[in-house]
């Protein structure tokens, strides 16, 4: 299973698609489409399969999605809402030793589509600071 974020959804056509970190995906007939949004995250299945192009003779490929669910957002993959108050506007101070940790789980949140605005990612650095120096365990 592969997860992604919906970039868009077509359902004109013979089999509703959906575009998914830049690639068309055509969806089974036993996928609901139901809830699906752009900007939502989903799990997926997808399969390739090979056709042959009527007008040109050229063998194709073609992608399909065979099963599909929403991902619901929870405190495993979001950490919570950092106070303003308690959180400098520049974002956390982080020591040079713990960046590399730091650097990874924000790309970590990012390829996984929980961090889609660029002022997310200070959430992430501060519960990935906490985890560190064991102010707060993020979960």
């Amino acid at each position: 299973m592969s997860i992604g974020v919906i970039q868009a959804i077509n359902t004109s056509g013979r089999f509703p698609s959906i575009k998914i970190e830049d690639k068309w995906y055509n969806v089974s007939n036993d996928v609901s489409l139901t809830g699906f949004a752009a900007n939502k995250s989903i799990e997926y299945e997808a399969k390739s399969s090979n056709y042959e192009d009527k007008k040109t003779g050229e063998l194709k490929t073609s992608w399909w999605i065979n099963k599909a669910a929403l991902l619901t957002t929870s405190t495993a993959t979001q950490p919570p809402a950092v106070e303003t108050q308690t959180a400098p506007r520049t974002g956390p101070f982080v020591a040079p030793e713990h960046l590399p940790f730091v650097s990874n789980t924000v790309a970590h949140a990012i390829a996984a589509g929980c961090i889609k605005e660029p002022a997310d990612i200070v959430n992430w650095v501060y519960k990935a600071r906490q985890a560190i120096i064991g102010e707060e365990i993020p979960f």
